[in-house]
């Protein structure tokens, strides 16, 4: 219904279970713009009145497409996105050096890390080396912390550090 909407340039009658709230709110004459892909997790990012939010999918309770047209006027995804970027993000692509266990890098070798993948023989610790480049993002460190001893950040030395620092103080 949501996809509907965009493609039918029509507007929405959401029914929205906001977080932390035991009611679901309603939000009429919902303008959608696009959806987003955020930690596996889409969005519908509408304009509500003059404001453009975020509504994740999964907590919406009803959708209904409504006849009146959508509005898109003055929206421009690509400023949208760069303006919205995620808190500790950087532009830029940084130098990466991970050690990664040989079952993971078979699954990560299915698609591209970083934007110049090179990937060693497996040696006899059983891991192999990726070297790419990537931006840095807090998204990114969240995922490598999630790979546990599956993987060991080599470079760069100062996010390694950061992520030691990290680890150390949950224990």
């Amino acid at each position: 219904t949501v996809q509907q909407a965009l493609f039918e340039d029509r507007q929405l009658l959401l029914g929205y279970m906001p977080r932390g709230t035991p009611e679901a709110k309603t939000y009429g004459y919902l303008h959608p713009l696009m959806l987003l892909i955020r930690d596996g997790v889409v969005y519908l990012v509408a304009r509500h009145e003059q404001t453009v939010k975020q509504f994740a999918l999964h907590r919406m309770c009803s959708v209904k497409v409504l006849p009146d047209p959508c509005h898109r006027h003055a929206f421009h995804p690509d400023e949208w996105l760069a303006a919205h970027a995620d808190p500790g993000d950087e532009p830029g692509l940084l130098r990466w050096v991970l050690r990664v266990s040989d079952d993971l890098a078979d699954h990560l070798c299915e698609r591209p890390v970083g934007t110049s993948d090179q990937w060693s023989e497996c040696d006899a610790s059983g891991r192999r080396t990726l070297i790419t480049q990537m931006p840095y993002s807090e998204r990114l460190v969240w995922w490598l912390l999630g790979l546990g001893a599956n993987i060991e950040v080599t470079e760069p030395v100062e996010v390694r550090d950061a992520m030691r620092q990290r680890l150390e103080q949950t224990l």
